[in-house]
């Protein structure tokens, strides 16, 4: 029974700011009525509504995550968080992730995150969505970021889905410019990155890339584009860039595939890039253009990379490469994860590609690296010494001379300063023979470290790989030598002293090898893990048979790594190869789901101030809370699981916290108590109304009170 703030009649025409306080708006609507937290916006001069954040789930035929319909004035620094739904609803739909009709002002600096949803039955009727806006006639988006997976299933008369507008006509002035989409979009008719269908205005610098998952899709049954699915009359689209872990698709009968825009009408195509993959069984698929239904327009100097054509179909029939450079193969950036680094000491970590020749580092998608830190451009080093602990998360792009860049998401954990967190796993090593080549592979809990040895030294004849942890070589005196090797991430480091004993050569070669590991150390599921394998001798060829945990895996030289999926535990044979002799050894790994660790919350008293850490048995973890309400005046770091703020009502708060990466997650139920003062408003906190929403009566006092002002 929500009644958004403002309604045609009688129209939102304040300034809101929302100081970047969180508000869960969690709406149904029966009525087929609009659904938003604003109702209709008309703001005249300045910002309407900013820094406010937003989050929950609405159902309904019209819905905006923030604005129903901005008819003047600006949106700047908004965000949603959650799911729009059309649910089973008759007639056309409109589902926009910050406002669902715009028609005019400007959003800018705005985000989206979560998912849009069309269903249910049809009739003629069209169906739109988009990231940030799901249908646009005039007005201008800048500076916006959607990270969402929306699907526009129906809409017989017209459907259009775009990754930051689903349906936009605008004037040549106004722009839909300097946006970002990662994700996926499926559009029923019109599907695009970043628009589903423009006619009119400016695309301008746009970018397409992967989602957490390293991948984005892009797919409709008519057409699909990697920026746009079609572009109207008089359109400009320019400076636009589709990253190589883009996938362009289309079903069934489409109309045009194409890694920019899937069909072009009397527009221009001018200085974009793509290196998506172009997917599909239709002749109308392009490396820029899928189809060219015109016979005046403008394509030049458009590059990509991975499709038979520039253009799939001209207006004549014949596919070609007017206006677009068709370049070499993509490159990939090998570097799986960066080390830790510490708050306050130095840090340096160095990217690498595959790439045979020079390239350009940058950071791109609006991010950034942690305060006191830089990217060598040509080097592609991490360096400096980081101010304040946390866990970051930016972009890079590795651009060559020829060839199509890559970029990759990473995520960078600065620990509390003072702390260490890395241990070397391997306890023992085994021993060698003089004349016969040697192989151990040194393994700690966390990846991307960097070996040495700071004390003693290796047998004569072997030598300690830095990146890797390997010690290889052929021996050439026999005996006892001990040594202590050093292990660094980021700036945690550990050491532990070992020894390698070597055979005399004289002793014939042995006919026999034996597996000398007995245990594995445990992991966590969604968390990086290393171990290796040792023979007696060494130097052995492995494989093995059974159940390795999902996500690992045992190359030949005996060293399981990788992301484990699944908890459990995991049998299976290990067998050891050197020359005609083998071995064999029944084998377990345990990894242990991913937990949250805190077993209760402490009580807190209103005015004061709350502050609580949630810990878990993994790092790098977003925390979110996925259901229920946090006390009146506390907040949840989405990075460290932070809980903090001034309390502000008394009340028992029982709310589910989550804790999740790409690979696993974990929730647990909460309950914190807050005495002292007086709840103020009578009635149940479960989220049904909004007397459960501090937020929202600061919204209506402050509405109130400007409706009084303006008589």
């Amino acid at each position: 029974d929500w009644v958004p703030i403002g309604t045609e009649k009688n129209t939102f025409q304040g300034h809101f700011d929302g100081n970047n306080h969180d508000i869960q708006l969690n709406i149904v609507d029966r009525n087929n009525s609009t659904s938003a937290l604003f109702g209709t916006v008309e703001t005249t001069e300045g910002y309407a509504v900013k820094n406010l954040k937003v989050g929950g789930t609405i159902m309904s035929r019209y819905s905006g995550g923030i604005v129903d319909r901005l008819n003047s004035g600006i949106i700047d620094n908004c965000s949603f968080s959650g799911t729009l739904e059309t649910g089973n609803r008759y007639g056309e739909k409109f589902l926009g992730g910050i406002v669902r009709y715009m028609a005019g002002g400007t959003v800018k600096n705005s985000s989206f995150s979560g998912s849009i949803n069309t269903t249910g039955a049809e009739g003629g009727y069209g169906a739109y969505g988009g990231g940030i806006v799901a249908y646009m006639t005039a007005g201008s988006i800048e500076n916006c970021t959607s990270n969402a997976n929306i699907s526009v299933t129906r809409g017989e008369a017209s459907s259009c889905a775009g990754g930051i507008v689903g349906y936009a006509q605008i004037a040549s002035s106004r722009a839909i410019k300097d946006c970002t989409f990662s994700g996926t979009v499926y559009g029923k008719l019109h599907a695009g990155g970043i628009a589903g269908y423009v006619s009119g205005g400016n695309l301008l610098n746009n970018s397409v890339t992967g989602n957490a998952n390293g991948q984005a899709t892009i797919s409709g049954n008519y057409v699909s584009g990697g920026i746009a699915g079609r572009i109207g009359d008089s359109t400009v689209l320019e400076s636009c860039d589709v990253s190589s872990i883009v996938i362009v698709a289309g079903e069934n009968t489409a109309e045009g595939i194409g890694g920019i825009v899937g069909l072009m009408n009397a527009s221009t195509v001018r200085n974009n890039e793509s290196y998506a993959t172009i997917s599909g069984d239709i002749s109308n698929m392009g490396g820029v253009v899928g189809k060219l239904d015109a016979a005046s327009y403008t394509i030049s100097n458009n590059r990509y990379s991975s499709a038979e054509h520039g253009i799939g179909n001209n207006a004549q029939g014949v596919p070609s490469e007017e206006g677009c450079i068709r370049v070499g193969p993509s490159i990939a950036i090998t570097t799986d994860s960066l080390p830790d680094g510490v708050a306050e000491s130095p840090y340096t970590a160095t990217l690498a590609t595959d790439s045979t020749s020079a390239v350009v580092w940058t950071l791109t998608n609006g991010t950034s690296l942690p305060t006191g830190l830089t990217l060598d451009r040509s080097a592609g080093t991490i360096s400096g010494t980081p101010t304040k602990a946390g866990d970051y998360t930016f972009t890079v792009k590795a651009s060559p001379a020829t060839g199509a860049p890559a970029t990759k998401d990473f995520k960078l954990k600065i620990q509390e300063k003072g702390s260490s967190t890395i241990t070397i796993t391997t306890t023992s090593l085994p021993n060698g023979t003089v004349n016969a080549s040697y192989n151990a592979v040194l393994s700690a809990n966390t990846s991307n470290v960097t070996w040495s040895v700071s004390s003693g030294s290796l047998p004569a004849g072997l030598t300690l790989n830095s990146s890797t942890g390997a010690i290889t070589g052929t021996p050439t005196a026999a005996g006892t030598s001990t040594f202590t090797v050093r292990a660094v991430s980021g700036s945690s480091s550990t050491t532990r002293q070992l020894s390698i004993t070597i055979n005399s050569g004289t002793t014939p070669t042995p006919t026999t090898i034996t597996i000398t590991t007995t245990t594995l150390p445990e992991g966590i599921a969604g968390m990086s893990y290393s171990a290796s394998l040792a023979s007696n001798p060494s130097g052995a060829t492995w494989t093995h048979t059974g159940n390795i945990p999902a996500g690992l895996v045992l190359d030949s030289s005996g060293r399981i790594s990788g992301t484990p999926t699944v908890s459990g535990k995991f049998d299976f044979t290990a067998t050891a190869t050197y020359g005609s002799s083998s071995a064999v050894k029944s084998l377990s790994i345990t990894i242990s789901p991913l937990e949250i660790t805190t077993s209760s919350l402490p009580s807190g008293r209103v005015y004061e101030t709350y502050s609580q850490t949630l810990r878990s048995n993994g790092t790098g973890l977003t925390w979110s809370v996925s259901s229920g309400y946090l006390p009146s005046g506390l907040t949840l770091q989405s990075s460290s699981g932070l809980l903090s703020g001034t309390l502000t009502r008394a009340g028992e708060y029982t709310f589910t916290v989550s804790a999740r990466n790409s690979y696993a997650e974990a929730s647990k139920r909460f309950t914190v108590r807050v005495s002292g003062g007086s709840s103020g408003i009578s009635g149940n906190d479960s989220g049904g109304g909004c007397d459960s929403i501090p937020a929202l009566a600061m919204i209506l006092a402050a509405l109130f009170a400007l409706r009084k002002s303006r008589g």
